[in-house]
């Protein structure tokens, strides 16, 4: 903050003095918290974290003129948020999402006779989730299922490095 003065000295040389305060605020610190890395399509919320602030508005169409925001990137985005603080100074922050593609799952269905094993082969991802009570403790791509007596469906669920998912 400072004081300025300004004199002035009209033609009968009179002169005259005024003096204003302009008063300078120091712009609130505003970011943004929330997921930096996620998989195509899921939610995540985004959060402006600031103290006092109005009028928030994000770059996201259809989003709440508040806070906090669930988005659902399919791709690499950019989130910004514009506020005014409690000085009524405009700020701003952005955060960007990096989205991991799923895992591309292939696999060998075996054709089997009655009686006989049956091997299953997945790969694609780095670990697996049976969803078979019987072998839902095998986190390999390989699953062996003994005496088939019929046919017999089973889904697996495929994890990448990032913890994207695919059945």
């Amino acid at each position: 903050s400072q004081i300025y003065t300004a004199k002035v000295t009209d033609s009968r040389g009179c002169e005259y003095t005024a003096s204003k305060e302009v008063i300078v605020f120091g712009k609130t610190h505003v970011y943004i918290s929330g997921a930096d890395i996620t998989c195509p399509s899921e939610e995540i919320l985004l959060t402006l974290v600031g103290n006092n602030l109005n009028n928030i508005s994000w770059n996201v169409p259809n989003a709440a003129d508040q806070a906090s925001i669930k988005a659902f990137p399919t791709g690499p985005t950019i989130y910004t948020a514009r506020a005014t603080d409690i000085n009524g100074c405009e700020v701003s922050a952005s955060h960007t999402v990096n989205v991991h593609p799923r895992p591309t799952l292939t696999y060998e269905s075996p054709i089997v006779c009655k009686g006989e094993d049956a091997t299953i082969n997945v790969s694609g991802a780095q670990s697996y989730q049976w969803h078979d009570p019987a072998y839902s403790a095998n986190t390999g791509g390989e699953l062996v299922i003994n005496n088939i007596q019929d046919n017999y469906t089973v889904l697996v669920t495929g994890y990448n490095e990032y913890g994207c998912t695919n059945s």
